[in-house]
């Protein structure tokens, strides 16, 4: 476990959330930053995960907010994380925001991004992660296994982690994924009612 504070950004239903906190010291904890708003009920349901797993509340420091909002607050506190993990939105636009949060990460920090793939619902994490790999050389692959990759933050950043350039190329790829996405949730449905109809 890292000595230093622990940040997971997207955490549905906190089970995720759970099995890393019994992974820390009874004294560790998290910020969580979502919005609640992934489903109906999402926050009484991470609420109950939390006290199915007898994990003390106080370990958690919910923070019920977009992602954006959250960052600009942590920043302007000049909150420093040893650890974080990326798994909220899986749009280009939406992990390019959430890469900003590693101006946090300490040096010698981990960062984790969970859906690196390429399935047509994922394929956003994995164009953002590679393009942040490709352009900030100071962060370095320690793990992939499935669908999660790892880099470790080898020493402070010379330029930001997110800049005009990073933008633009969200927004211009952007709407190609997204089409790739609608295309594939409309195959996925096609798939389930010629099932049901068997």
């Amino acid at each position: 476990a890292f000595a230093g504070a622990h940040l997971e950004v997207g955490t549905a239903a906190g089970g995720t959330l759970c099995r890393m906190l019994a992974c820390l010291p009874d004294d560790g904890g998290f910020v969580v930053v979502d919005r609640m708003q992934y489903y109906d009920d999402q926050l009484a349901s991470f609420q109950r995960n939390l006290e199915r797993h007898g994990v003390d509340p106080a370990r958690v420091d919910l923070r019920v907010a977009s992602s954006a909002d959250a960052y600009r607050e942590a920043a302007a506190r000049g909150e420093r994380f040893e650890f974080a993990l990326i798994d909220a939105g899986h749009g280009l636009l939406d992990v390019t925001r959430d890469l900003r949060w590693l101006r946090l990460l300490a040096p010698g920090g981990v960062v984790a991004f969970h859906d690196y793939d390429d399935r047509w619902s994922h394929r956003g994490v994995r164009v953002a992660v590679d393009r942040f790999e490709r352009r900030h050389p100071e962060y370095e692959r320690i793990a992939h296994t499935g669908t999660l990759v790892a880099l470790r933050k080898r020493h402070a950043a010379r330029a930001r982690e997110v800049d005009a350039r990073d933008w633009a190329h969200a927004v211009a790829l952007g709407l190609p994924l997204r089409l790739l996405r609608a295309a594939g949730k409309r195959a996925k449905r096609r798939r389930r009612r010629r099932a049901r109809a068997a």
